[in-house]
């Protein structure tokens, strides 16, 4: 009997269309495949950020430091004024350079006289008594006012509190003095 049915069975019937492929059943993707990528588990770039601010305020210190070094005793003077700043010593707008100058010693109170010579002082190049008078009195010296500067920085940095101290080469407020 069994011989019967093996002979009989259907032979399948060839299709109008074998150009067709057959159709992929849902349930034969791998769901492994459709997945999205995972993320790399390495160090995340987000904590750079603070590091990088960090950088930031330190060079455009830095840059500012150049241009007041530039700028002659004028210059020099800003960077005593930026030294208060950092050390919560800010003078009261109403005062004058020699009187802000006279509290941080000889030192402080060359600077001024040299700060005040600078900027309203005669300059050379102008016509007649002037360019006599600017001969006859002492030049004004930018490495020396920049030495007198760094002599009232460190008294200033010497007034400080430790926190002040800690914080002072990336504290962002000398950036904001006008």
């Amino acid at each position: 009997m069994l011989n019967r049915l093996a002979s009989t069975t259907a032979k399948p019937t060839p299709t109008s269309l074998p150009s067709v492929p057959p159709l992929v059943q849902p349930t034969a993707v791998q769901p492994d495949a459709v997945a999205a990528p995972e993320a790399p588990k390495g160090f995340p770039l987000w904590a750079f950020a603070p590091v990088l601010l960090l950088i930031g305020v330190y060079l455009a210190r830095t840059s500012r430091r150049m241009r007041w070094r530039a700028a002659g005793p004028v210059g020099a003077w800003n960077e005593v004024l930026d030294s208060l700043v950092l050390a919560g010593l800010k003078p009261k707008p109403s005062r004058t350079v020699p009187d802000v100058g006279r509290e941080w010693g000889e030192a402080g109170a060359r600077l001024a006289v040299m700060v005040d010579q600078a900027a309203f002082g005669p300059r050379a190049g102008r016509a007649g008594e002037t360019q006599r008078a600017a001969s006859a009195s002492r030049p004004v010296q930018p490495e020396n006012s920049w030495r007198l500067a760094r002599q009232v920085r460190k008294a200033v940095r010497r007034k400080a509190s430790w926190w002040r101290k800690v914080v002072w080469a990336i504290d962002p407020r000398p950036l904001f003095r006008r």
